[in-house]
């Protein structure tokens, strides 16, 4: 029996004809090898960089990345993990990683897949290791981006309408800093989720710590704090440029910054694409087909995507 055909609700909109790939419903992307590709969604666009330290193995890093689209295209979720001290169990987490993001796809709510994608690593990971872990998901009809940080450096935003760069959440909150305890650690563990509303053209900037650790030119670290005040410096850049300019100026001021740690960065784009009436026609049946285990789980070809 033949699949049924998964149609793109970003495929005719010539404003994506310049993007690597193009997000389709019900489908979900990502792993954890070197990446540079910009990627197309309804709501968002998304520009991903995943370079491996040259100390880690051939296979992949040990950073993982994923995004992922709902049956509409209405919900479009982004998961970024650093995991530490599994070694060779990396690929085995990133599939279940991608398994959890498939099974929680079609949820406006991610409550539940942060609590599920915790206690995957605390059963997994047991005394060998844990994860940072950053869950970003954009529900377009309310324009409202909510995100979970657990153990994870917070989001910088660009509000377009103020013309600057700011923390999406206050990285000091004494309230938020009990319930960010890295996944694996605490399989009861409850994680704080923030909800804000965003604008067309509004940037968010999600990052491992291996860019907030970098040196400045002075030896100090460069913290979210002198990360947020880089890309304020570069100002009115194109979002495809962004993070070319941080690689480049991070390396001018120390010669180990991109080197010494792998750096995995993802950085999304509000955009006005709206879900055309197919989409909106066919999203119970890709829902209910998922459900059935009908509807094809669609995965990257092997290798590196």
């Amino acid at each position: 029996m033949s699949s049924p055909r998964i149609d793109n609700p970003v495929e005719d909109d010539p404003a994506t004809a310049d993007f690597d790939r193009r997000m389709q419903c019900m489908e979900v992307w990502g792993g954890h090898h070197a990446v540079c590709e910009s990627v197309a969604m309804t709501g968002l666009d998304v520009w991903v960089h995943s370079s491996p330290s040259s100390l880690r193995t051939a296979s992949g890093g040990e950073d993982v990345y994923f995004l992922s689209s709902c049956a509409s295209g209405r919900i479009s979720r982004t998961l970024l993990a650093d995991v530490s001290g599994h070694g060779s169990s990396v690929p085995h987490l990133a599939e279940e990683l991608r398994q959890q993001m498939r099974r929680n796809i079609n949820l406006v709510n991610q409550e539940r897949l942060v609590t599920a994608v915790n206690q995957q690593f605390a059963r997994t990971a047991g005394q060998q290791g844990f994860a940072s872990g950053l869950f970003t998901t954009y529900f377009l009809p309310t324009r409202t981006l909510s995100v979970c940080a657990a153990g994870h450096p917070v989001p910088l935003i660009y509000r377009r309408s103020l013309r600057s760069w700011r923390f999406l959440e206050n990285p000091d909150s004494e309230e938020r800093g009990g319930r960010s305890v890295p996944l694996g650690v605490d399989e009861n563990a409850r994680y704080d989720v923030s909800t804000t509303r965003v604008e067309q053209d509004d940037l968010v900037f999600c990052m491992t710590d291996a860019l907030t650790s970098s040196l400045t030119a002075s030896g100090g670290p460069v913290g979210t704090g002198g990360l947020r005040a880089l890309l304020q410096s570069f100002g009115e850049l194109p979002p495809q440029e962004i993070f070319p300019a941080v690689l480049e100026t991070l390396e001018h001021w120390h010669s180990e910054n991109v080197d010494r740690e792998g750096i995995t960065a993802m950085l999304l784009r509000i955009n006005n694409r709206k879900i055309p009436l197919k989409d909106n026609l066919l999203a119970p049946l890709r829902l209910f087909g998922g459900l059935a285990g009908l509807w094809p789980d669609r995965r990257p070809s092997d290798g590196p995507p």
